[in-house]
Order: structure tokens, then sequence, then C-alpha cells
């Protein structure tokens, strides 16, 4: 596991007003102080909705045992196996997630 995998996901409501994130990444006391520190690097992508419902131009929610992290970005998925699909080709899912996203939060 990475050094600050997540152990659950929850609903931190002072968190998700400061960050406008959906979903808050709850940390074991070793990284809770770099989360502390910098807790936008901890944010998760999409507002901590699926990644690869957004790159397909929806939101769903997650699994949060369904989680990988790339080039130090936090990314969810409905389930492992939508994880697996996401990451058969994670560059351009990634790209398309970050094309739909913007148009996704207006809705």
């Amino acid at each position: 596991m990475k050094a600050f995998s997540p152990f659950s996901v929850l609903y931190l409501a002072g968190l998700r007003k400061i960050y406008e994130i959906r979903n808050t990444i709850y940390f074991n006391s070793t990284t809770l102080v770099k989360f502390v520190a910098n807790p936008t690097a901890y944010a998760p992508q999409y507002g901590g909705y699926c990644a690869w419902a957004v790159s397909q131009v929806y939101t769903a929610s997650i699994d949060p045992n369904a989680w990988y992290i790339l080039e130090n970005k936090l990314y969810l998925n409905y389930s492992k196996s939508v994880q697996q699909r996401c990451q058969q080709d994670i560059s351009r899912n990634i790209q398309k997630a970050d094309l739909h996203w913007p148009e996704l939060l207006q809705n």
C-alpha cells in the first residue's frame, strides 16, 4: 500500500464546505499530519465521484475500496471491476474525465 492509503471514505461536513468536495479521505495517524498540512493534496479527483463515470459524462458513487493513485492524484471508482475497466486506458480516460468534469459541475 502507498503511504497515504485511505482506510475509508467519510463525509466530513467541515472539510466538505472548505474544499467543496463530495468525499474526504480519512487517514491513519501517520498520514493525518500530512493531510492537515496540505489537505488539497489528498482530495480525490472529480469531487470524489467515480473517475470512470466522469470520463463517460455522468457521476456515480464510489466503493471506498476501489481507489488508486496516479501521478500523486487520488482517483475513486464505483467498484473494483469498473476500476479495472478504467485502468485499461487510464491516460485517455483521465483526459476525458478532465474534459467533462467542468461541464458536470454545472449540472
